[in-house]
């Protein structure tokens, strides 16, 4: 109908109507590119919150897993600082030795939380993300952060956990299987160790001593990453916060 109206203008040379014609043809055609625009805008920014959204879960999830670890962690070094204090002479009794033996035969992972970043990462959409500084701060908390504690650190402790394993045969023996359980579901006097041998024997034992004091001074260092770990998080979280609730 708009063409037909454009060629009786033309043919009526009525170029004022022509140009009227032809201006509201190209906003027209302006206004649907840009209303269109604006959708794929809207549609991409919705779908950068909900990645946003579903990271922020994961890293509430990460901060829960460091919390448990920082907490198996502390009753290594706990436990550790017990038998040493058993060698030095201080009267502990036999069931705090068993349980602090137990305690550390118990080997911890980390396991980072991060299955919303990993399907950013391997679809090629971290691009979603168009805050530069708050893609920067997530990319380096689970690539360099979160990788660097669970290869570097924790694989450190481990090392240090296997190097003091190799004594405990010669004060506890492990009990029945049956008679073993889960700490974390077990009563507080559960142990799955018992003492064949006193620990001030070891009093000389100058390697049982100093695979103790590394496991605790791994311990104490864990612990220190674990805190800046869970302040990046915090601080990421927090800025996922803003920047979703600027875009509400």
């Amino acid at each position: 109908m708009l063409l037909r109206r454009i060629t009786e203008h033309v043919r009526a040379q009525n170029w004022f109507a022509v140009w009227l014609d032809f201006f509201i043809v190209v906003i027209g055609v302006f206004v649907g590119i840009q209303v269109n625009n604006w959708n794929q805008e809207r549609i991409s920014l919705n779908k950068a919150n909900e990645q946003l959204i579903l990271l922020n879960r994961d890293l509430t999830r990460d901060v829960e897993v460091l919390d448990e670890l920082r907490g198996k962690i502390g009753r290594h070094a706990e436990g550790a600082q017990l038998i040493l204090d058993s060698i030095g002479g201080l009267d502990i009794e036999a069931i705090e030795l068993e349980k602090a033996f137990t305690e550390l035969y118990l080997t911890w992972a980390y396991t980072p939380q991060q299955p919303t970043y990993l399907g950013l990462r391997n679809g090629a959409q971290l691009d979603l993300l168009r805050d530069t500084d708050l893609r920067t701060s997530i990319v380096e908390y689970y690539e360099v952060s979160q990788t660097r504690f669970q290869t570097e650190f924790m694989g450190d402790y481990a090392i240090a956990q296997r190097l003091l394993h190799k004594h405990f045969s010669r004060y506890v023996r492990f009990l029945p299987a049956e008679r073993s359980s889960s700490l974390s579901s077990a009563p507080e006097d559960m142990h799955w160790t018992m003492l064949i041998a006193p620990v001030s024997e070891s009093a000389n034992d100058v390697e049982f001593l100093n695979d103790l004091s590394e496991i605790g001074a791994r311990g104490a260092e864990i612990l220190g990453v674990i805190d800046t770990l869970t302040s990046e998080n915090d601080a990421i979280q927090e800025a996922i916060q803003l920047h979703v609730a600027d875009d509400t």
